[in-house]
């Protein structure tokens, strides 16, 4: 390989003597750069210009949080708002748009010549001709709206049209079905309102027979009631107590007040008694009648019972001043008091018998409604289960049948294709194509070629070993230069 020897001039400014360089290389190659920019940029151009023209169809479908219509909106009628739709919920949708699952069926139901004429079908082929044609589809969601905009580019701009209207009523088919969750769901509710319907008359004939067999028609309105006729059965008892023993007493009293009393009393008699001391002995047994009234409401060391005391011994001791007998004959009748006392004491042992017998009545009565009460409380809680069953089987089966009427209806709407989606713009032929970008791509082409001329310049002129100037001379032969002759 040849090399040149070091210079023996003192290196000067690299900077300073590579610009001359670099323009004297340019100027050199001029036409080396000039024939590079049109070998580049007249082929790209004619490409262009050549190509087969574009057309873009674009369609626009609206997503929507609910129905079409109110009336149909089943989360509207329940007075629930419906859901916003959120860019997450736009590119899922985006996404069941341009699923193969969506698009091999639109190509072959549109007729879309998915392979050119005379291509070879076979998987691979056709695999990549889809990706192909995936490349020149375009999925985005409008700013600021719940709109997608689905555009494709191509040749025919007919059939393109033609495949993006069917691919928007096959993503309207497969939305009803997404949203319907399966063909069979409104004959799962009606199996489960059938299921649900015979659990509910099954619990209901479990109660009917727990009711009838003990005759409870409402357990808790019954019990209230059996607990305030008790209560008032208890009062009324402890009432006829009080007054069976107040009677008891009174009755002993008179007794006591009647061996007292003779059964006759003389009427006329030489000696006849004094009337005063009958007075005051009739004011005494007066006396010791409202002592032992108060003997049975008061304690003997009562003041009230001591003051009947203190009477009835002050009237005793004027009885005892007092003449008993005065001269005369004497004439017997029967005793008035002996009879009134009588009297009495019939009257109040006919109503310590009438007490009692209400006592007795009441009694077996309580035992009657105690017996009552203890049922019902022993039937509470089994009487609560089985009414749980019923209302729980019974709510289970309103909501069954309800789901089974959503899914009736929500199965129609989605058979006429009432969905919360709608092409807002269906897929149009242009009549215009695609512009063909000659004032872009040409100026692009021809920077490109002039950038390959350059670069072409500068490697054939600082990678040749030509000796080029008067420095290079003395680099390589080693002699001195005398004279330079620039033009001959």
């Amino acid at each position: 390989m040849l090399s040149l020897p070091p210079s023996e001039h003192p290196a000067g400014n690299p900077q300073i003597e590579l610009l001359p360089k670099l323009l004297n290389a340019l100027f050199k190659w001029k036409w080396l750069i000039v024939a590079a920019t049109f070998a580049v940029a007249i082929p790209v151009a004619l490409v262009l210009f050549m190509r087969t023209p574009l057309y873009e169809v674009k369609m626009k479908i609206l997503i929507k949080a609910a129905r079409s219509q109110a009336a149909l909106n089943f989360s509207a009628a329940q007075g629930m708002a419906p859901p916003a739709v959120t860019a997450q919920i736009v590119n899922t949708e985006i996404q069941v748009i341009r699923s193969p699952d969506l698009l091999i069926p639109a190509i072959q139901q549109s007729g879309f010549p998915l392979l050119a004429p005379g291509q070879e079908d076979t998987p691979v082929v056709r695999e990549r001709a889809l990706q192909s044609l995936r490349t020149r589809m375009n999925f985005s969601p409008a700013a600021d709206s719940n709109v997608i905009e689905v555009s494709l580019q191509d040749p025919d701009s007919r059939q393109a049209a033609r495949l993006l209207n069917t691919l928007a009523v096959l993503y309207l088919k497969k939305r009803a079905a997404l949203q319907a969750g399966s063909e069979n769901m409104p004959e799962f509710f009606a199996t489960q309102v059938q299921f649900n319907r015979e659990k509910v008359d099954k619990a209901r004939a479990l109660l009917e027979n727990f009711q009838d067999k003990d005759n409870i028609v409402h357990i808790s309105n019954e019990l209230e009631a059996n607990l305030t006729r008790l209560m008032s059965m208890e009062g009324t008892l402890k009432d006829l107590q009080a007054e069976i023993e107040s009677s008891s007493k009174e009755i002993a009293a008179l007794q006591e007040q009647i061996k007292e009393q003779p059964e006759s009393i003389t009427k006329e008699s030489r000696q006849i008694l004094n009337p005063e001391v009958t007075a005051m002995r009739q004011k005494l047994v007066d006396l010791e009648r409202q002592r032992d009234e108060l003997n049975q409401r008061y304690q003997p060391a009562s003041r009230f019972v001591k003051d009947k005391e203190s009477e009835i011994a002050t009237l005793r001791a004027a009885i005892a001043t007092k003449e008993h007998n005065v001269v005369g004959e004497t004439l017997y009748a029967k005793n008035g008091v002996r009879d009134a006392l009588n009297q009495q004491l019939l009257a109040k042992q006919v109503a310590v018998q009438a007490a009692g017998a209400k006592r007795a009545a009441l009694i077996n009565e309580k035992k009657a409604y105690e017996s009552r009460l203890s049922i019902l409380k022993d039937r509470t809680f089994e009487l609560g289960r089985l009414r749980g069953d019923y209302d729980l089987a019974r709510e289970t089966y309103f909501m069954y049948e309800k789901k089974a009427e959503e899914a009736r209806i929500s199965q129609a709407m989605d058979e006429e294709n009432i969905v919360n989606a709608g092409i807002v713009q269906e897929a149009r032929a242009p009549i215009i194509p695609l512009p063909r970008n000659l004032l872009v791509w040409g100026p692009v082409a021809a920077m490109a070629g002039a950038a390959l001329g350059v670069a072409l310049a500068l490697v054939l002129e600082f990678f040749s070993l030509t000796i080029k100037d008067e420095r290079d001379i003395e680099q390589f032969l080693q002699v001195p230069v005398l004279a330079t002759v620039r033009h001959f």
